[in-house]
């Protein structure tokens, strides 16, 4: 099966644009910074990787998510344009009006095409690492799309933990998980703009979450990305900063 050379560099720019949703708060900026120059050298060096899977007679994209080849004739040249599109194309569960449910994360330029990249809000407050991906051709027009996009029945919005309880829950995680801190060198650094956001688990419950970075001075290498319910103080999901490649 063959695809040609623009497929490849659209099907790599909505993977960067997952991946990139994924990361930490400053790991996450760091790849955004670089991704529109190394895009071009992705789709260069994994050209002949990806052949290879998709020899074996099955084009193994599940890693991407879901990611839809667009039959319409849709135009979008700006992030409002690009919001409707993700409604009209049904990436948005039952929203009717996109402004409401996405916010803008970045825009990626490269090979010719354009990546929007979207994130998920529910009543103002980030979706973890959820959202769409619209990514258009040389002339405008959506030739990709991606989305993990959750749909939310309900979910609370004002915390029931206070910063008192925040802490102790913290601590008593570091104590456990990182037993080589020393209390007084630990810090929680959160986006103080967003410290809150909606975390919907494997069996789809949307819990309201402190999301940020729990590290220690002189261990920084082994900090986590960390969410904490935001109504009793339960540890909801824990990430390391750093991983191995």
């Amino acid at each position: 099966m063959k695809i040609k050379r623009s497929g490849w560099i659209l099907l790599l720019i909505v993977a960067a644009s997952v991946v990139c949703s994924s990361c930490g708060l400053t790991e996450g900026k760091r790849m955004l910074d670089k991704a529109a120059e190394e895009i071009q050298e992705l789709a260069d060096s994994l050209e002949e990787l990806v052949m290879k899977w998709t020899d074996r007679g099955d084009q193994r994209t599940e890693g991407l998510g879901q990611v839809i080849a667009v039959e319409e004739d849709v135009e979008v040249s700006d992030f409002s344009q690009a919001k409707k599109a993700a409604v009209q194309l049904g990436l948005c569960g039952n929203a009717k009006e996109a402004e409401s449910v996405l916010g803008e994360r970045y825009q990626v330029q490269a090979g010719g095409v354009t990546c929007y990249r979207m994130d998920q809000i529910y009543e103002g407050i980030p979706v973890y690492r959820r959202g769409v991906s619209v990514v258009t051709d040389g002339d405008g027009k959506v030739d990709l799309v991606s989305s993990n996009y959750a749909e939310i029945q309900e979910a609370e919005t004002e915390p029931q933990l206070d910063e008192e309880g925040l802490q102790d829950a913290l601590k008593d995680y570091a104590a456990e998980k990182y037993p080589e801190w020393r209390e007084e060198e630990i810090s929680f650094t959160r986006d103080e703009s967003s410290p809150l956001t909606i975390y919907c688990d494997e069996s789809g419950q949307a819990h309201l979450a402190y999301v940020g970075q729990l590290m220690a001075e002189g261990w920084e290498l082994e900090g986590c990305e960390i969410l904490i319910d935001a109504s009793d103080g339960k540890v909801l999901l824990s990430v390391p900063l750093y991983t191995e490649v």
